[in-house]
C-alpha cells in the first residue's frame, strides 16, 4: 500500500511516484549569482543506499537469494 507519510514520497498515487530523501530547503533567490540554492530535490545518495533499495525490491518480488547476495555485498564493503 501507499506509505502513510509524505516525508520521502511525492505523487505516490500517480503514474510516476517520486522518491525524494534529500531536499533543498531554501528557494533559488540569492544575492550572489555564483551560489544558487534550488527548491527542487537534489540527488545525493550512496551506492549502499541504492543497493539496499534494490535488495528490498528483489525480496518483495520473491527473489530472496539475489536480495541476500546484495546484502552480503554491502556487508563486505
Amino acid at each position: 500500500g501507499a506509505p502513510s507519510s509524505t516525508r520521502y514520497f511525492a505523487n505516490f498515487n500517480s503514474q510516476v511516484p517520486i522518491f525524494n530523501k534529500v531536499k533543498v530547503i531554501q528557494d533559488g533567490n540569492t544575492a550572489d549569482p555564483t551560489f544558487r540554492i534550488y527548491s527542487s530535490t537534489i540527488i545525493i545518495t550512496r551506492l549502499e543506499n541504492i543497493t539496499l533499495l534494490q535488495a528490498e525490491a528483489l525480496a518483495v518480488i520473491g527473489q530472496q537469494q539475489r536480495a541476500i547476495d546484495l546484502l552480503n555485498t554491502i556487508r563486505d564493503l
